[in-house]
């Protein structure tokens, strides 16, 4: 028997990260964040909103050059559909976080 409540529940957290990913790329690239140089003499650490960016930001990151290497031929269908494996998997996590965390705010807020 398929337990489609379960499959429900997973299309939800994937579509809240996701959801998420795209929203903070947006905004981040909204008010100017810019990746860091690191060719040569220019070379920047990573600040804390680059790591930020890379947790929350990189499942769209992921899925968009995974798809645009399929495209021009770079990437092997494999390797194109284990990145988007990878990606949801990334993006059900911050999905879960987000989720529980809305959650726990339901609580503190009543």
């Amino acid at each position: 028997m398929v337990n489609w409540l379960g499959f429900g529940v997973v299309f939800v957290v994937v579509f809240t990260g996701i959801c998420l990913s795209w929203l903070v790329s947006e905004v981040a690239r909204l008010i100017g964040w810019r990746l860091p140089q690191h060719a040569g003499s220019k070379f920047q650490r990573f600040s804390l909103s680059d790591w930020l960016m890379a947790i929350f930001a990189g499942p769209r990151y992921l899925l968009r050059v995974s798809w645009i290497g399929w495209r021009h031929g770079d990437f092997a269908p494999g390797l194109a559909a284990l990145t988007f494996i990878v990606a949801c998997g990334w993006a059900a996590l911050l999905g879960v976080v987000i989720l529980e965390l809305a959650f726990l705010g339901g609580f503190v807020l009543t």
